[in-house]
């Protein structure tokens, strides 16, 4: 038998031919946001996926065509049934935010230029006022008094307060009037001063005399009676200037204290002389200065000169200014209701009258009027 010394040769295995895979296409999703959930892609709608650039809508859910670069659904739809859906690109997020201030802004300006002009500045939109006077007080004819609004035309407005009485406590109305608008205020008239008290001029007692009242006081005045009296005793007991209040009060109860200045010792007022009214524009004052002369008794000399000076202020302002400045000076008497003060000195003549006639010379060449006090003729012997 022959031996097959034939090799079967093995036969290579069959190799499948190699199929290339295409690489994956990535597919993207066009998705609607609701704004505040952007980042978190809650409330997404998914309209359709993107391939290779190209745009196949899920379910017919666009209602138009898709521009692919901004990703924006241009809407061209004539049935109103269907909803309008926008993709709102962060560069449209940014410019509706920008508009949105733009146009608060704007809201803003023209509500606060109709507030100025339409409402502050309206001529017609004034408002009167409640106004309170004090009885007997003078009433201000400046209709800027009575109303709260702001740069006006005083000639357009017509202020009517005839049915005002300023001298009798109550309340009264007034108008103002503005073309054809017609606004009512009131007008309370009250009482809440004291009496005024007018002190007479150079009081001069005798040293452990009997002090009087109407050596004192010239006059009580007030709507509502007058009652006044010493707050103490004044001293006589020693010889000089000496002080004293008296106290005055209404029947409403309103009270006021006046200070006296009085001279204590054996001497006798000559006369009285005041002096010329002397404005002074700068100040708002008009000065009185009104000289009290006294002679001894024994030998009829000089003794001194009392000299006191009152000053009116014509506007109340500069009373209230130059009070306020000089409060602390208690020298100075002031006076709110007629807005005066004075102020009380000694001086010295370097020429001593040798009488009172040649006193009454003196003063009357300085355009000074004297009078002569009626108590001058009382007997010396004190009291």
């Amino acid at each position: 038998m022959k031996e097959n010394n034939e090799v079967k040769k093995e036969t290579p295995p069959t190799q499948e031919p190699v199929v290339k895979t295409a690489p994956a296409v990535k597919e993207e999703s066009i998705a609607i946001h609701k704004t505040e959930d952007e980042k978190n892609g809650k409330g997404s709608v998914v309209l359709g996926t993107i391939v290779n650039g190209v745009i196949t809508p899920t379910n017919n859910a666009l209602p138009g065509k898709i521009n692919p670069i901004e990703k924006k659904v241009v809407v061209d739809n004539p049935d109103k049934n269907k909803k309008r859906v926008t993709i709102v690109t962060p560069r449209e997020k940014r410019m509706r935010t920008i508009m949105s201030i733009v146009v608060l802004l704007a809201l803003g300006f023209c509500g606060g230029a109709y507030y100025y002009f339409g409402v502050l500045h309206n001529p017609k939109n004034f408002i009167v006022k409640n106004i309170t006077y004090n009885l007997g007080e003078t009433l201000s004819n400046n209709v800027n008094d009575y109303i709260d609004l702001n740069n006006v035309d005083e000639l357009q407005y017509i202020l009517n307060i005839s049915n005002v009485d300023i001298n009798t406590i109550g309340t009264y109305f007034y108008t103002v009037t503005y073309k054809d608008v017609v606004k009512r205020g009131t007008i309370n008239v009250v009482d809440t001063w004291g009496p005024i008290v007018t002190l007479k001029n150079g009081i001069m007692v005798k040293t452990n005399s009997t002090p009087k009242l109407e050596d004192f006081v010239e006059t009580c005045e007030d709507p509502n009676g007058c009652e006044y009296d010493f707050e103490s005793n004044p001293d006589v007991s020693t010889d000089g200037v000496h002080t004293v209040n008296i106290i005055a009060q209404d029947s409403l109860g309103n009270i006021s204290t006046t200070t006296a200045n009085y001279q204590v010792g054996s001497m006798t007022v000559s006369i009285v002389c005041t002096s010329p009214v002397v404005t002074n524009s700068e100040a708002n004052t008009v000065e009185t200065t009104i000289d009290t002369v006294y002679f001894n008794i024994e030998d009829n000399t000089l003794n001194h000169i009392t000299r006191r000076i009152n000053n009116v202020f014509t506007r109340q302002e500069s009373y209230q200014d130059f009070k306020n400045r000089n409060q602390n000076n208690q020298s100075y008497i002031f006076n709110d209701q007629n807005f005066s003060y004075s102020y009380e000195t000694e001086i010295f003549q370097s020429t001593n009258f040798s009488n009172q006639e040649s006193a009454i010379s003196y003063y009357e060449a300085n355009n000074y009027k004297c009078e002569i006090p009626l108590d001058n003729n009382k007997s010396d012997t004190p009291e």
